[in-house]
């Protein structure tokens, strides 16, 4: 990824908090979309695990019926 900056208000004195804050804001974003994601995809996994046991659950009262 390339990045380009522009010193429009031309705050050399600055640059190098900025950066730090800039920096540690990135690393906490990325922390905290990769949490977001392993959450949902455990959602997800138990969503599907749910829908197989009650596809299994109803299965077997129909043929109990069905006998």
């Amino acid at each position: 990824m390339n990045f380009v900056a522009y010193n429009v208000f031309r705050l050399n004195r600055a640059k190098r908090p900025v950066q730090t804050i800039t920096g540690l804001t990135a690393a906490l974003l990325r922390c905290v979309s990769l949490h977001v994601i392993t959450i949902y995809h455990a959602q997800l996994m138990m969503v599907r695990s749910t829908a197989k046991l009650y596809d299994r659950h109803k299965t077997a009262l129909i043929k109990a019926v069905q006998h």
